[in-house]
């Protein structure tokens, strides 16, 4: 062995003032001699210095153990030196401490230029490995990201590509001239429409980037659940018709037992169904639409929509609930006009803590199924959906003026259902501009039912606008999102009060009574 005063072990013990043990072993012999520090490192006992090579190798993994001892035994191709990295179980380690290590191993020669000792030094890079594989996790986790914002924005143009052609399209065809007046009409109601559809899609956009950055709440409360379902069905019985989907029935399926009264985010499940729904619908020319539900057990609630539409290959199925997925030109034309609305659904399942899924085959329909946790009532909240059913005539609001803000027909027409004895003057108003109008035309209005989704500004652009005319006047939105932000941005925009759909009618007559008796 060298002498202390040797140059070579001076050498070695700078080492050890860097973390650096070191390690020796004879050509011929199978006893590796280890520093402190090195012992230290592979967590040998105090004083334990050496071992034979093959209980070193012992605790090495099994993928590095066969390289490692090929080098210790001779430096490949001729080399003054080699490295090696390998993971082993540290010595006496009660929790079995995996740690990398780091040797680079040397032949050291006599002057007659026989090899005499095996030298290698030994590092603990375990820390250092973590950060490698934490930084290889971001890189990809990175290239991940880019690669889906740029399907995100390809897939995206798609949906944008089609109404926008219409709308530059015939836009220059109406100033073409020549056009008698049912052209002129047709091509203004086909502007409007594909200017809809692109509102759709940017309200979807803001909705999923809602969902990826947590902004998303769910709001519970007491949900009558076949109520839900009987409203959804009178709902879309209207809307088919202006799809001129008139070939299709939609029915509904509840259980028959007593009515399921469970405590959850109502508007969530609505706006679920309906985008379900409306999926059915585009996919379904004719035949039968179902939209039911069931208990699985008394912790899950399962909801689904049956049609009997085109149906799906198993590549379409994948890209249904995951718009933002790399798929084929053919597959995203198929889906092209339906937006984000499944993919936002896959997210607000997934955040009521259920899933969703689906089931179908070509030319045999398709049945879209998720499953929401089943939650009873708090035992001190009274679901006023039970209560007996409010007394219609018992509110007199005669001569009081109440304008509804509503561009859905069979909206309008159950709100003017459930005032109509009440003596109120009703006057509807079927966008915000028309709103606006009216507030500047007429002298004395008592109230104002403002929806907040409308075809042309929103229900908050207009009440700001009618705050700047009056700001006495008592507007109350509807609306079947409950956010937390939302409710601050309606009484930002100067509403006094909100009231969620589907609207529970003692509740409206309340509301509105609350205001109108002050």
């Amino acid at each position: 062995m060298q002498k202390k005063d040797d140059y070579c072990y001076q050498l070695l013990k700078v080492l050890e003032l860097e973390n650096i043990g070191y390690w020796t072993k004879e050509k011929d012999s199978d006893i590796m001699h280890f520093s402190e520090m090195a012992a230290q490192i592979i967590g040998l006992m105090t004083g334990d210095l050496s071992m034979k090579l093959n209980d070193f190798l012992g605790n090495v993994y099994s993928e590095d153990r066969h390289t490692l001892e090929h080098y210790i035994n001779e430096l490949p191709g001729g080399k003054d030196f080699t490295e090696c990295i390998f993971k082993m179980m540290r010595f006496n380690s009660e929790t079995k401490e995996v740690i990398n290590l780091s040797t680079r191993i040397t032949n050291i020669y006599g002057y007659d230029s026989k090899n005499l000792l095996i030298l290698g030094t030994i590092s603990d890079i375990t820390k250092q490995e973590k950060l490698k594989r934490e930084a290889l996790r971001i890189k990809e986790k990175a290239e991940e990201l880019y690669m889906q914002k740029n399907i995100f924005l390809a897939n995206i143009s798609h949906e944008i590509r089609t109404p926008m052609n219409s709308i530059v399209g015939f836009s220059e065809l109406l100033n073409i001239g020549n056009l008698d007046a049912r052209t002129r009409n047709e091509y203004f109601r086909i502007i409007k429409h594909q200017g809809l559809q692109l509102q759709k899609l940017v309200d979807d956009i803001s909705e999923l980037a809602k969902y990826e950055t947590g902004e998303l709440k769910i709001n519970k409360s007491p949900c009558n659940f076949n109520l839900l379902i009987n409203e959804l069905l009178i709902s879309f019985n209207h809307h088919k018709s202006k799809l001129n989907k008139d070939n299709v029935t939609i029915k509904i399926s509840l259980p028959h037992s007593e009515e399921i009264i469970g405590y959850t985010d109502s508007g969530r499940i609505t706006q679920i169904l309906s985008n379900l729904i409306n999926t059915s619908l585009y996919f379904t020319d004719r035949g039968i639409i179902e939209i039911g539900y069931y208990k699985a057990d008394d912790k899950k609630l399962i909801f689904y929509v049956k049609d009997t539409g085109a149906g799906f290959t198993a590549d379409e199925q994948k890209y249904i609930f995951d718009r933002l997925s790399q798929v084929e030109e053919t597959i995203i034309k198929k889906f092209e006009g339906l937006g984000l609305s499944l993919t936002i659904s896959k997210g607000l399942v997934k955040l009521m803590g259920g899933k969703i899924w689906l089931e179908s085959e070509p030319g045999s329909g398709t049945t879209y199924y998720f499953q929401i946790p089943y939650e009873e009532l708090p035992h001190d909240d009274t679901p006023e959906e039970i209560e007996e059913a409010p007394v219609l005539s018992q509110y007199s609001w005669k001569d009081r003026i109440i304008i509804i803000v509503e561009d859905d027909e069979i909206n309008y027409r159950f709100l003017e259902a459930v005032l109509h004895n009440t003596d109120a003057r009703i006057i509807h108003a079927d966008n915000g501009y028309q709103a606006i109008d009216l507030c500047k035309s007429i002298n004395k209005i008592d109230l104002i039912l403002m929806d907040l989704k409308l075809p042309d500004i929103s229900g908050f652009d207009a009440t700001l606008e009618i705050r700047k005319i009056n700001k006495d006047i008592p507007v109350i939105a509807q609306t079947a999102l409950v956010l937390k932000e939302e409710k601050e941005k309606c009484l930002k925009a100067g509403c006094n009060d909100i009231i969620t759909k589907p609207i529970e009618i003692g509740k409206l007559l309340r509301l509105i009574n609350k205001y109108l008796s002050e």
